[in-house]
C-alpha cells in the first residue's frame, strides 16, 4: 500500500499492546474469546458486502481476515479503492481499522469476526423510540430487556472490585422492598428504581481502593466507568447516591457548584440516598437479619417489622442516626420493631 505500511503496523501494535494486555488482565482473565463483534464504519462495510467471499454474509473466520490484512499491505491505495468500491481517502482508515482488528484477533485468540451491520446511530434511534413509546410489545426487537444488560454490567463491576455478594444481595433486596412500598409517597419512576438498584450493587466498589473514603472512591469508580445503557446524567445520579450513602449530604446550593445536574436530578439523588441510607440502618451488620421484613404505613410513620431471633441491639442503637435524613426528605418517621420467631 505504501513504503511505510510496515511502520504503520508496528505503531498500531505498540499503541494497542499495552492497552489490550491491561484489558485482558482486568476483564478477560481465563475466559476464552471465540468471537469478536465489530461495530465500525470501514471493515463492517467490507464484510457486509461480502467482498471476502465468505460462506455467510457479515462473518469471516480469523485466518481469512488475517490473510485479507496481508493483501492490503501489498496493494496501493488506488488499487484497494477500486477493488473494494471505496473512496480513496477512506483506504488509510480501512487499513488502520483492519490492522487493529487483526491484532486484537491474535491477542484474544478469536476464531470468528462478526459484523452485524449496525451503527451507534441506530442504537441512539432505538433508545429514543423506546423512551418515546414508539415500539410495541409485539416487535421482536423490543422483547429484549436492556435493563438486565445494565444490571449485568453493574454486577460485573461488583465482582471486579471484590465486593461481598451476600451484602450486595441483602442491600439490593431491602432497598427495592422499601422503594416498592413507597410508590405513593416518593413519586419516582421505574427507571429511578433501576438507578437505586444500581447504587445498591455498586455502593461497596470504593472499598477496593480505600476502606476510609469508601463513598468518594465509589463515586470516582462509577463516574470513570462507562455503563452502556445509562446516560451521563443517570450515571452521575447513581454515583452521587453511592457517595452519599457514607458521606455527608451536600445540599443543592453546594451540589450545584460541583456537578451539572438540574434541580429535578438533585431531588432524585436526595430521595434515593434517603432510601438506601434507611436500608443500611435496618441491617447494619449485614448478617441476614432482614430476610423477613414487613413494612406498614401509618399516617406519617413507617413501621419496619423484622422477624428474626438474632440480636438486634446494634440496629436499634444506630437506627435513629441512620434514618434522620430519610425523615428529613420524606417527612415520614421510620420505626423499627422486632418480632421473634416461635421456631
Amino acid at each position: 500500500m505504501s513504503y511505510r505500511s510496515y511502520q504503520l503496523e508496528t505503531m498500531v501494535e505498540e499503541i494497542l499492546s499495552d492497552r489490550i494486555e491491561s484489558f485482558c488482565e482486568m476483564f478477560v482473565g481465563n475466559r476464552e474469546i471465540q468471537n469478536i463483534i465489530l461495530v465500525d464504519d470501514y471493515v463492517s462495510l467490507i464484510l457486509q458486502k461480502d467482498y471476502l467471499k465468505t460462506n455467510k454474509k457479515g462473518q469471516v473466520n480469523a485466518d481469512t481476515f488475517i490473510a485479507f490484512v496481508e493483501t492490503l499491505k501489498k496493494k496501493k491505495a488506488r488499487e484497494i479503492a477500486l477493488s473494494l468500491g471505496l473512496a480513496q481517502e477512506n483506504v488509510l482508515l480501512l487499513y488502520l481499522s483492519a490492522l487493529m482488528i487483526g491484532y486484537m484477533i491474535k491477542m484474544f485468540g478469536a476464531k470468528l469476526l462478526w459484523a452485524p451491520g449496525v451503527s451507534i446511530c441506530e442504537g441512539i434511534a432505538y433508545e429514543y423510540a423506546e423512551r418515546s413509546r414508539l415500539l410495541t410489545a409485539t416487535n421482536n426487537s423490543a422483547a429484549h430487556n436492556f435493563e438486565q444488560d445494565i444490571l449485568a454490567c453493574a454486577r460485573d463491576m461488583n465482582r471486579r472490585y471484590q465486593c461481598s455478594a451476600q451484602r450486595t444481595t441483602e442491600r439490593e433486596e431491602t432497598v427495592l422492598t422499601i422503594f416498592d412500598n413507597m410508590k405513593k409517597m416518593h413519586g419516582l419512576s421505574g427507571r429511578d428504581r433501576l438507578l437505586l438498584q444500581l447504587a445498591a450493587i455498586l455502593s461497596e466498589c470504593g472499598r477496593y481502593i480505600s476502606l476510609v473514603n469508601v463513598g468518594i472512591s465509589s463515586y470516582n469508580i462509577v463516574m470513570a466507568t462507562e455503563i452502556i445503557g445509562l446516560s451521563h446524567v443517570e450515571r452521575e445520579i447513581v454515583a452521587s447516591v453511592v457517595k452519599y450513602l457514607s458521606e455527608r449530604f451536600d445540599y443543592h446550593e453546594v451540589l450545584e457548584r460541583q456537578i451539572t445536574l438540574d434541580r429535578e436530578a438533585y431531588l432524585k439523588i436526595a430521595k434515593l440516598t434517603a432510601i438506601i441510607r434507611l436500608s443500611e440502618a435496618l441491617n447494619v451488620s449485614h448478617r441476614g437479619k432482614c430476610d423477613k421484613l414487613r413494612i406498614t404505613n401509618k399516617e406519617n410513620t413507617m413501621v419496619f417489622t423484622i422477624e428474626t431471633n438474632e440480636d438486634m441491639t446494634l440496629e436499634f442503637g444506630l437506627f435513629d442516626k441512620g434514618t434522620a435524613f430519610f425523615e428529613e426528605v420524606f417527612n415520614i418517621k421510620p420505626v423499627i420493631k422486632q418480632k421473634k420467631s416461635n421456631i
